[in-house]
C-alpha cells in the first residue's frame, strides 16, 4: 500500500515538471531539474517490479540494474540543476563534470554487472555475491555516487532554505520536504552499503540491513515527490485562500455599495471548475464595481483622506453623506492593483469596524 502511494505522488510529480517544461521556454536549470523528477518514478517503478520486468525481458538480475542506471542518471541531474541555481552562468566544466561523472559511474556499473558472476539465476539482493570484486564494485560504486548526491542536495537545501524562507515561502516549504526526503534516504543508502560489506566481513548474512532499508525507502520518496508538488499546490492554495480571504472583508463594502448604486454591477458569469479563476474574477469585478460606485458615492471629506475616513464616512446616514467630494477622490492614487486591492481592504475594514461614529461631528 505504501509503496503504491509512493508511485502515485512520484509520477504526479515528474507529470507536473514535465508539464511545466513542456509549456515553459528551454531552460538548463527546468530541464536538469525535470530529468531528475521523472528518473526516481521510472527507477522506482523498476524497482518493485524488478522480477516481473526480469521475466520479461527473460534477463536475470538487469531489473537491478535498470534502477541503478536509471537513479545514476537523475543524480548528475540533480548535480547539473544545482549548478544552475547557485550560478546566474553556470559554469561549463562544472556541468560537464556532472554528467560525466554520472556517465562513468552508469557504465561502469553496467560492466561489472557484465562481468559478474551472477546471471547463473535471479537475486533480490546481490549483497551475498558481494565476495565477487565485481559485485562489490558494482555496489560501492553506486551507492557511493548516490551518498554523494544526497549529501550535496541537503547542503544546498539547508543554506536555500535560510535565504527563502520569508521571500518565497511555497519554495522553502519545498526545500524542506526535499531537503528531509534525502535526510531520510541518506540512511537508507548507507544500510545498503553496509549490507553489501556484511558478506565480507561475516558469512552469516541475513538480509536484515537490506530489509530495514526496503521498508524505510517509500517514506523518503513519498516526502521528495510533496516537495516537488509543493511548488505547485502551495502557491494555488495560498492564492485561493488570500482571495477568499479578500472577498469576506469586501463583500459587506460591495453590497452596499451595489444596492445604493446598482447601475455599477454587471453579472458575469464565473467557471465552475476553475477554482482559481473564477475567484480571480470576482475579485476583479468587484474591485472594479467599488471604484464605480465611489465616484457616484458623495461625501463630506476632503481630498486624498484616505480609506479609513472614507470608511467611517460610507457608514453615516445619507443626509451627511450627500454632500461634498465623491468618494474615489477621497482614495491617493495607487500604484498597480496589489496597492488598489490594500488600499479598497483597508476601505472595507474601516467600513465594517465596530467603533461607533459621532453622528453630529463633521470631519472636514
Amino acid at each position: 500500500m505504501i509503496q503504491n502511494a509512493a508511485l502515485l505522488l512520484l509520477w504526479s510529480a515528474a507529470a507536473y515538471r514535465v508539464w511545466v517544461t513542456v509549456r515553459s521556454p528551454v531552460a538548463l536549470w527546468r530541464t536538469s531539474f525535470t530529468a531528475a523528477m521523472v528518473s526516481v518514478p521510472v527507477a522506482v517503478t523498476v524497482h518493485f517490479h524488478r522480477s516481473q520486468l526480469d521475466d520479461v525481458l527473460g534477463l536475470t538480475n538487469v531489473g537491478g540494474l535498470l534502477t541503478h542506471v536509471v537513479f545514476a542518471g537523475g543524480a548528475a541531474s540533480v548535480n547539473i540543476y544545482l549548478e544552475t541555481l547557485q550560478r546566474d552562468q553556470p559554469r561549463r566544466l562544472v556541468v560537464w563534470g556532472h554528467l560525466l561523472t554520472g556517465f562513468a559511474a552508469a557504465v561502469s556499473m553496467i560492466v561489472t554487472w557484465a562481468v559478474a558472476p551472477i546471471h547463473q539465476g535471479e537475486y533480490s539482493d546481490l549483497a551475498p555475491l558481494a565476495i565477487y570484486p565485481a559485485v562489490a564494485l558494482y555496489d560501492l560504486v553506486f551507492y557511493g555516487y548516490m551518498i554523494a548526491a544526497l549529501i550535496n542536495i541537503i547542503r544546498f537545501c539547508a543554506v536555500q532554505t535560510w535565504t527563502a524562507r520569508h521571500a518565497a515561502p511555497a519554495r522553502a516549504l519545498s526545500l524542506v520536504l526535499i531537503g528531509a526526503a534525502c535526510i531520510c534516504g541518506l540512511p537508507v543508502m548507507i544500510l545498503f552499503l553496509i549490507n553489501v560489506g556484511q558478506p565480507l566481513l561475516d558469512p552469516r548474512w541475513d538480509g536484515r540491513l537490506a530489509a530495514l532499508g526496503n521498508a524505510i525507502l517509500p517514506w523518503p520518496l513519498i516526502l521528495l515527490a510533496l516537495g516537488v508538488l509543493a511548488l505547485l499546490t502551495v502557491p494555488w492554495c495560498a492564492e485561493v485562500l488570500t482571495l477568499r480571504r479578500h472577498w469576506a472583508t469586501l463583500s459587506p463594502l460591495w453590497h452596499t455599495l451595489t444596492q445604493r448604486h446598482p447601475e455599477v454591477h454587471l453579472p458575469v458569469s464565473l467557471p465552475r471548475l476553475r477554482i482559481r479563476e473564477r475567484l480571480r474574477i470576482r475579485e476583479q469585478r468587484t474591485v472594479t464595481e467599488v471604484h464605480d460606485a465611489l465616484r457616484r458615492e458623495l461625501v463630506n471629506l476632503p481630498a486624498r483622506a484616505g480609506p479609513e475616513a472614507l470608511g467611517r464616512a460610507l457608514r453615516r446616514p445619507a443626509p451627511l453623506r450627500a454632500r461634498g467630494l465623491a468618494g474615489s477622490e477621497v482614495l491617493a492614487a495607487t500604484d498597480g492593483q496589489g496597492e488598489d486591492v490594500e488600499q479598497l481592504l483597508a476601505l472595507a475594514r474601516a467600513y465594517t469596524s465596530p467603533r461607533p461614529i459621532d453622528q453630529q461631528t463633521s470631519l472636514v
